[in-house]
């Protein structure tokens, strides 16, 4: 089945509603849609978004180990 392009945006309102749940739980760090680069190359086929998010003050993950535990958590939580 199909999402409609609107169904898609609200999908990923709610992904980054629950991304900046997870950085202001964990490192009290407030993001809103702003602060994300959403890169669609979605076609008539497939779904792909690619999402970049800049930190405020230039904040950064110390390395990619740090933002794949990050990750791991995130998707965790919404997979309960």
């Amino acid at each position: 089945p199909q999402i409609t392009p609107d169904e898609c945006e609200a999908l990923m309102r709610e992904f980054i509603d629950e991304l900046s749940f997870e950085f202001r739980s964990i490192y009290n760090i407030t993001i809103n849609r702003s602060f994300v680069v959403d890169l669609d190359s979605s076609t008539s086929k497939k779904f792909s978004r690619h999402l970049i998010v800049h930190l405020p003050n230039g904040q950064l993950f110390s390395n990619a180990q740090c933002a794949g535990i990050f990750a791991k958590q995130l998707v965790g939580r919404l997979a309960d």
